[in-house]
């Protein structure tokens, strides 16, 4: 499937009332995270996989 795209979003803070949320899609073989206004490429070791 080369035109899959995945996406996550991630919680930064204590409650979801406060605290911050960025997004994150898989694209092109490439993981890119959405930070307010930024846009950026993540490192691979950046995931921690939880099981």
């Amino acid at each position: 499937m080369e035109n899959s795209k995945i996406g996550l979003v991630s919680h930064m803070g204590t409650l979801t009332q406060c605290g911050h949320y960025v997004a994150y899609m898989y694209k092109r073989r490439k993981w890119v995270i959405f930070n307010e206004d930024k846009v950026g490429g993540v490192w691979p070791a950046s995931f921690q996989l939880i099981s």
